[in-house]
């Protein structure tokens, strides 16, 4: 029995195997690789994203009692009380305790709001630097003063919250001026980047689509975002990266 070349296939069929373990690490290692920074920089950009999305939106309730002088039909607090330093600088909606709008109007250092009689009693306010709509219009209140009594009922809340528009602004601003969307979110040289939203009925928005021929990393996230009426809603926002 040849022992001495038992020996050298032996050693033979070793270093073909170790020659194979290293090819396929070289091939696969920058893959891998790849892959990881990918996944980081698609982390990354969901969370600055998301940030990017954001802003304050500011509620308070007030209550209308008897006892304090108002006008006939209308109820008025001074702006300041709930929160509002200057009304040139924030957009205002206001709705009665079961969501109807409600006309207002900011007149010297107060808010009037529409009363329409004895009903109803409670108010909620809010109000961003962001755009809200109000359809209720301005408000018509009559001349005639009335005792209600207006108080802050509980306390003014400021939250940061994702916002449609600034979602929308975001893709507008993403499909005219990309590089410099993607210079201000410092998004390395050599990568590249899409997001799409999906509101609460469905319906999708996204950035322009590009012609990729490289592999795509993509995560989707659900969200809750305020709409033009300040409402909470909920949806997803997906990011993608290559």
């Amino acid at each position: 029995m040849n022992k001495m070349g038992s020996h050298v296939g032996m050693m033979l069929s070793i270093i073909i195997f170790v020659t194979f373990l290293f090819f396929l690490y070289t091939t696969l290692e920058p893959i891998i690789k790849t892959q990881k920074d990918k996944e980081a920089l698609l982390d990354y950009l969901q969370v600055e994203l998301i940030e990017k999305f954001s802003s304050n939106l500011t509620s308070a309730v007030i209550s209308a009692k008897g006892g304090h002088e108002s006008r006939e039909n209308c109820i008025e607090i001074n702006h300041t009380e709930i929160g509002i330093t200057n009304p040139e600088d924030v957009n205002v909606v206001v709705y009665d305790e079961i969501n109807n709008p409600i006309s207002f109007k900011f007149e010297g250092i107060n808010l009037v709001i529409d009363k329409f009689g004895d009903k109803p009693e409670f108010f909620k306010i809010y109000y961003s630097e962001e755009p809200l709509d109000n359809s209720a219009g301005s408000s018509i209140c009559g001349g005639i003063l009335k005792g209600d009594e207006v108080a802050l009922f509980g306390q003014i809340k400021t939250r940061k919250h994702i916002f449609e528009s600034k979602i929308i602004s975001s893709i507008n601003e993403y499909d005219v001026g990309y590089d410099g969307l993607k210079e201000g979110l410092k998004i390395p040289s050599g990568s590249e980047f899409g997001f799409s939203f999906t509101y609460s009925d469905g319906a999708i928005i996204s950035t322009d689509e590009k012609e990729v021929l490289t592999n795509v990393y993509a995560k989707e996230t659900p969200i809750q975002y305020i709409d033009e009426k300040a409402n909470i809603n909920a949806g997803f926002i997906s990011v993608r990266v290559w």
